[in-house]
């Protein structure tokens, strides 16, 4: 920091004067040492970490003996020391003329070096072998045997080991030491223990009759003893002419093993060749050869297949070897193959293009072979005149021998399709253009020879033209109409006052594509239009696609309507046991209709109603004069519930109340609940019409006192009521 100083004068002098200075001490960060190692066994190198901070700046020295011993320019250095023991650690650091130093104690701890002998390392089963601990610097062991099988005997903690093997094999047995400190060792040795040989014999299980099959017996290593035979090699060859067992009792410094063998005779095999359909065949026509007999089949061609398909070109023979499956027994057949000619044919047409029902000739011939002939007419024969009226394709089929054909022709008929296209019906003076197609050349009946012409229409016209491909002709006529003029029947009609009427002009005639102008404002380009009264008098012009107008008048004829209206006293009642006054307020009404809105009705002019449901209802009335001219009018009526119960009841069958009853009408949903003095259900019903009678659900008359009772229920208009109370039983037991 910056400090201020101040130098005064000696005391007791006649001057005084002071003097005053500021110094400042700033603080140099100096080096911060710290360094990491861990507990070592001994003759490991430790390997120290240096976390010190500025290391880039900074030097190093380090002391690992506690005697000034130094290693200096190592950040991260490593030793090792020379016995086990405990070793105080000294880091030094220097940055400029600031140091620090840090210490850490290290553990060398003594190094455990195992060893194991064992008494014996190969044997036959059962093999005890005892294991001799010669491990140095150790105090805890562990003895894994190898031998899983053998359970809780495969381990030990002893220092010296013993274990019994009972089945042939390999095993690796370790022997893991340690002491306290954390510096384990573990050493391994293999024990193998041999048995009788798992010997097996190798050879073919299936045999031909007559056969031989070479027998070998493995793995022995002393001695084998073959029967039948008595022979003592490990291979051995016989010959079969009937299922036979074989055994051998083969033998190792462990012990014997007798295995056995059975030799099946095999199939007896007969090769045979089927030729499908026949063994003689056309040129170029292919013969399935069906082979059977055996299992795995050979063909003269290669293929492996019991059926195969050939094309012989010339006479040939196949040859067929079958072995039965898995065996080495077969056998061997041949099979001849015959080829014919193929017999070839080729149909000819007196013409392949005619007009309609012009004969034309068909003739086949074949190249030779006695064959016959099928043809589409029925006809058998080789040549056939028919007569097509359109294109028509004819089939023959020849069969012989070597001849199985089905040739097709076709007969192309040239038919003129002409006709004339041009709209059927014009406007008069309309100048149209007429065109004729499905012809090669064409003549019209004005003397034109083209394909399109040209005329004016005043009146309704006949064209004709005659139409030709070839010397094939077809003619078509065409009858262009001029549109009738335009007509309208305008209706008259008569309404009833304050109602709107559709008044409707029905046109005829001229083109179909009307346009309508309304007089009075009417925007409205259609035939019929809703409109109100007055006026009485509509003026509608009528113009069609030609230009064709017509005008007509509709005059609308208004007759009285009448004025209902009614009210209701009450507005607002309870079902049952309560009239409603309708009272009519109408004028100009000779006839009534109501309608209550709860299926009842009447045509009286004064009404009255009772409903028995609470809800909501709509009233309509209906008045009618004598020119049958309506007037309707509504209103909406609310019926409303209540719920009525009673505070006692006397259950003693005198026949004055002796029930529990609800008052409650209709309910769409309803639930009473009762319950006594100590909170228990002794009544519950889901409808108001079921009244309780003092009784317990199970049928015991209650005793005289006060009951709790809980009623939920909603009406007809979703109105919810929710009561609770008490009533008091009296007359009971």
């Amino acid at each position: 920091g910056t400090y201020q100083v101040i130098i005064y004068p000696k005391l007791g002098t006649a001057c005084a004067d002071t003097l005053t200075t500021d110094v400042q001490f700033q603080k140099i960060p100096g080096p911060i040492a710290a360094f990491l190692a861990d507990t070592v066994c001994f003759g490991q190198p430790t390997i120290f970490t240096n976390n010190s901070t500025d290391q880039q700046q900074s030097g190093f020295s380090w002391d690992f003996y506690n005697n000034g011993l130094y290693e200096s320019g190592q950040i991260d250095p490593q030793w090792t020391y020379p016995a086990p023991g405990k070793y105080v650690v000294r880091l030094f650091q220097r940055e400029g003329k600031c140091t620090s130093v840090a210490y850490d104690t290290i553990q060398v701890d003594t190094l455990v070096v195992t060893g194991i002998k064992a008494d014996t390392t190969e044997g036959c089963v059962p093999m005890a072998v005892t294991f001799t601990n010669v491990t140095t610097g150790a105090n805890r062991y562990f003895w894994d045997y190898g031998d899983p099988a053998s359970g809780p005997a495969d381990t030990s903690s002893k220092r010296n080991g013993a274990h019994t093997y009972n089945k042939p094999g390999t095993y690796t047995v370790i022997m893991a030491a340690k002491n306290n400190a954390p510096c384990p060792d573990s050493s391994e040795t293999i024990i193998r223990v041999g048995g009788p040989p798992p010997t097996f014999i190798q050879g073919a299980e299936l045999v031909c009759f007559g056969g031989q099959d070479t027998l070998k017996a493995t793995p022995g290593e002393s001695s084998y003893l073959w029967t039948p035979g008595n022979k003592t090699t490990d291979t051995i060859i016989v010959r079969v002419r009937s299922d036979t067992t074989f055994t051998c009792v083969i033998g190792d410094s462990c012990g014997t093993t007798t295995t056995m063998f059975t030799i099946f005779l095999g199939p007896n095999v007969v090769a045979s060749i089927n030729a499908v359909p026949t063994n003689t065949t056309c040129l170029g026509t292919p013969v399935t050869l069906d082979g059977g007999g055996g299992g795995v089949y050979l063909w003269s061609t290669g293929a492996t297949t019991s059926s195969i398909q050939v094309y012989p070109p010339k006479d040939s023979t196949f040859k067929l070897r079958v072995r039965a499956e898995f065996t080495n027994c077969l056998d061997s057949t041949t099979i001849n193959v015959q080829v014919l000619p193929k017999i070839f044919s080729n149909l000819a047409l007196s013409g392949d293009s005619v007009c309609p029902f012009t004969p034309v000739t068909l003739s086949i011939k074949s190249s030779g072979g006695s064959n016959t002939y099928s043809w589409s007419t029925n006809s058998t024969t080789t040549t056939i005149t028919v007569n097509p009226y359109s294109d028509s394709t004819y089939t023959v089929v020849v069969s012989g021998p070597c001849a199985d054909t089905t040739i097709k022709k076709k007969v192309v008929v040239v038919s003129p399709a002409t006709q004339i296209n041009a709209d059927d019906t014009v406007c008069p003076g309309t100048t149209i253009i007429l065109s004729a197609s499905g012809s090669a050349t064409y003549h019209w009946s004005t003397g034109a020879t083209s394909n399109m012409i040209t005329a004016t229409i005043n009146s309704d016209t006949t064209f004709a033209v005659e139409g030709a491909i070839s010397n094939c002709t077809d003619s078509a006529k065409k009858i262009i109409r001029v549109y009738e003029g335009i007509a309208s029947n305008p209706p008259k009609d008569t309404v009833c006052a304050r109602n709107d009427i559709r008044i409707k002009v029905i046109v005829a005639g001229g083109t179909h594509t009307y346009s309508y102008s309304w007089n009075n404002n009417i925007s409205y380009d259609s035939a019929a239009v809703t409109v109100p009264t007055p006026p009485y008098q509509y003026i509608c012009k009528v113009t069609d696609g030609c230009g064709s107008v017509k005008i007509d008048t509709i005059n609308i004829f208004v007759k009285p309507s009448p004025l209902v209206s009614f009210y209701l006293v009450p507005d607002t009642i309870i079902p049952g046991g309560t009239f409603i006054n309708f009272i009519n307020q109408s004028t100009g009404a000779s006839g009534y209709y109501w309608n209550f809105g709860d299926g009842s009705t009447s045509r009286d002019s004064t009404a009255f109603h009772e409903y028995e449901q609470a809800g909501n209802y709509v009233i309509y009335l209906i008045g009618t004069n004598s020119f049958g001219c309506p007037d309707t009018m509504k209103r909406d009526i609310q019926v409303t519930e209540e719920i009525i119960v009673p505070n006692v009841f006397t259950p003693n069958g005198d026949g004055v109340n002796d029930v529990f009853q609800i008052t409650a009408g209709s309910m769409k949903v309803y639930n009473i609940k009762i319950y006594n003095r100590w909170g228990e259900l002794i009544f519950e019903s889901d409808s108001p019409n079921i009244s309780w009678t003092g009784r317990s659900t199970a049928g015991v008359m209650e005793s005289n006192g006060t009951y709790y009772y809980i009623i939920q229920a909603t009406d007809y208009t979703d109105k919810n009521f929710n009561l609770d109370g008490f009533v008091q039983l009296i007359g009971g037991k």
